[in-house]
């Protein structure tokens, strides 16, 4: 059985199957590199080993490779049968490796140097989908929690793309955290419309539609349900007053007690017991209604207050 797509497969295939310019894609193979790349050393001779679990992602970087630097990379795969089926695609690099380092200005090795040229300016939207591709993940708009995060390996390459993502176009519309977890550096975004312009940064605008729409949907539902739950709450709340209330109103009948409320409270105390589930709004309304006595929802509630103490009294003599 083969394994569901997730929301961060969909959205990495589809900004590996945009057409990008050799420019944007030798920013895009900067911040892959910078972040993916792991470097081998064998009888002098050094290369570059790159590995993903999207087919599609591992065509977009080897179609890269081998159209800026012609050069014809080792292309493999591996499966994890116990793991879900899990493929992970690896692309060596071992032609022209010194030449590829410089230009992607990481010739000083993959750990000791950051882009410069390629993550500023108008590269660095590029140069950040690179690493995403690398080493982001998305969860599903249907998911209980919005979450996005990227891990990363070093710490100072960490701070600066942390940089990086809050200070895109200036406008602080991002505000990335970072998180140590198991010897890796986290940056993450837990809210909704950070993330959605988090998707439209890295050109996954189908993927931004359907997670705004997911969104949209989910808010209207819970706003719904919220109200429910209020309408529910206020209902019960009534029905408990209204219990304590008739108690009060029967103790004073029970009692012949009566001539202690002022017209108001015996025409209250029987429309009361009429209607034993009527706010105190409906209950003001009934009194214009059927004793012409004007009267608020608060004053409502103070007649209420007033038989109480009332009831008070005679159970205290």
């Amino acid at each position: 059985m083969e394994k569901k797509e997730t929301f961060t497969q969909q959205v990495k295939e589809e900004i590996a199957q945009i057409h990008f310019s050799n420019d944007n894609l030798l920013a895009i193979l900067s911040g892959f590199i910078k972040v993916n790349g792991s470097l081998s050393f064998f009888n002098k001779h050094t290369s570059i080993i790159l590995k993903t679990e999207i087919s599609k992602v591992a065509r977009l970087i080897y179609n890269a490779l081998k159209d800026l630097f012609h050069i014809n990379p080792i292309f493999r795969y591996s499966k994890k049968i116990k793991l879900n089926k899990n493929v992970t695609y690896y692309i060596l690099i071992e032609e022209e490796v010194e030449k590829i380092l410089d230009c992607l200005e990481l010739k000083d090795g993959l750990f000791s140097t950051f882009p410069k040229k390629l993550s500023h300016g108008k590269n660095m939207r590029f140069f950040l989908v690179g690493v995403f591709l690398a080493s982001g993940s998305i969860n599903s708009p249907l998911s209980s929690n919005y979450h996005l995060q990227i891990a990363l390996s070093e710490k100072e390459d960490a701070l600066k793309i942390l940089k990086l993502f809050n200070h895109y176009k200036g406008d602080n519309s991002m505000n990335f955290k970072m998180l140590e977890h198991h010897n890796k550096y986290l940056l993450y975004l837990k809210k909704a419309d950070q993330i959605s312009t988090f998707l439209s940064l890295v050109c996954a605008q189908d993927s931004l539609f359907e997670y705004e729409h997911i969104r949209i949907e989910k808010d209207f539902l819970n706003s719904g349900n919220r109200l429910d739950n209020c309408v529910v709450a206020n209902y019960n709340r009534t029905v408990k007053k209204s219990n304590e209330q008739m108690k009060d109103i029967n103790f004073i009948i029970q009692n012949s007690n009566l001539v202690i409320l002022s017209e108001k409270e015996r025409a209250l105390c029987e429309l009361r017991l009429k209607n034993q589930d009527y706010s105190l709004k409906e209950l003001a309304d009934l009194l214009y209604e059927e004793y012409n006595i004007k009267i608020s929802k608060s004053g409502v509630y103070h007649l209420f207050q007033s038989i109480h103490e009332k009831v008070e009294k005679l159970q205290n003599e």
